[in-house]
């Protein structure tokens, strides 16, 4: 009883290390029967449409979360006591901030996390497709995409759509030449403000 209670008591202590072992788990094999199976483009954007919103939220974070680290950081300081440390714990503090973002960046472009795997884009499945219209959709993602921004400046100026771009197919068969149109969805951003990513800026 008493071996069985400490069990208990250890899952409990690292509960979120194993819900979050579980997820990835059923992640990937979610994603490998769909990859087995040829799931539809629906399918795949809407499994993929909580992991890009939540990594939305993320990016949507650094911008606040740099400017109150250093606002905390300069308000914990007094400058008439501490003189030349207050100057260098800003410019250190603001240093290492950027040092770590462009860390980020360079390894991001230089690796490509997932690029030789030939993985879908972050904005989910953009193959070619017959239809060139909007749809619910595509009208759904775009509203839960604008209502979770992920650039706190970017929302200021543009909003989030989903566009088809044509591309054409030519095939020639016995020096028959057949011209086929798809198109290719896209998520990309238009020409003014983000009224509900406003919204839920002002919320936070």
């Amino acid at each position: 009883m008493g071996k069985m209670t400490s069990v208990f008591y250890c899952l409990k202590q690292n509960v979120f290390l194993l819900s979050t072992t579980i997820c990835i788990a059923i992640g990937v094999a979610v994603g490998m029967i769909m990859r087995v199976f040829h799931a539809p483009d629906v399918a795949i954007l809407y499994v993929g449409l909580p992991g890009e919103l939540f990594m939305r939220a993320l990016n949507f974070s650094v911008i606040p979360l740099l400017a109150c680290n250093i606002v905390a950081v300069t308000a914990k300081l007094k400058p008439s006591e501490q003189g030349m440390v207050v100057v260098l714990s800003i410019l250190y503090c603001i240093a290492m901030n950027l040092l770590g973002s462009f860390i980020g960046l360079v390894a991001t472009v230089l690796i490509n996390p997932g690029g030789r795997f030939g993985v879908l884009s972050l904005y989910g499945a953009n193959r070619l497709t017959s239809a060139g219209k909007l749809s619910m959709t595509d009208i759904f993602p775009d509203f839960l995409r604008n209502l979770v921004p992920d650039n706190i400046l970017k929302t200021l100026l543009y909003s989030t759509v989903t566009t088809y771009t044509p591309v054409e197919s030519v095939l020639n068969n016995n020096g028959t030449t057949n011209v086929t149109v798809f198109y290719q969805r896209t998520v990309d951003v238009t020409s003014g403000p983000n009224i509900l990513g406003e919204f839920l800026m002002c919320g936070y």
